[in-house]
């Protein structure tokens, strides 16, 4: 949960956040994990980011990570649904949907939370639901 709060924190500064709210899931579990700090917080600062980018003004983010048996798992939450377009490329290096030297975001989620962290990323992304981007990680 310490993460969780550290990088909303940290995000609400970022021009992405201007005029939307970052909520924290009241269900969200305090569980310590051994792994690399500084690449968690870039795979849920890049969530965040994402997230915020895709929500329009005065509209809101919910952040929560739980445990279910024995992973750990980060989510993301907006409430838009993404197009079937973006959909099929969100992981891709380089995909992006704002412009130029962008579409690294989700890719170093994926890379860096797979490989390196040895975790599994994906998404759900739903007409009614929206989208969320999921990061578990084994509990050692």
């Amino acid at each position: 949960m310490d993460v969780v709060k550290n990088n909303v924190n940290h995000i609400e500064h970022h021009p992405a956040a201007t005029k939307k709210h970052i909520e924290t899931d009241i269900h969200s579990e305090n569980i310590s994990i051994k792994t690399d700090p500084m690449l968690l917080n870039r795979i849920i600062t890049n969530m965040l980011k994402n997230a915020l980018e895709a929500t329009p003004d005065n509209a809101r983010v919910l952040i929560g990570c739980h445990r279910v048996e024995n992973l750990l798992i980060f989510w993301v939450h907006n409430f838009n649904e993404m197009p079937k377009e973006v959909k099929l490329q969100v992981f891709q290096r380089s995909f992006s949907t704002k412009g130029e030297n962008r579409g690294l975001g989700t890719y170093s989620i994926k890379l860096l939370g797979e490989r390196y962290l040895k975790g599994k990323t994906y998404f759900r992304s739903e007409k009614n639901f929206g989208t969320r981007f999921y990061l578990e990680l084994p509990i050692n």
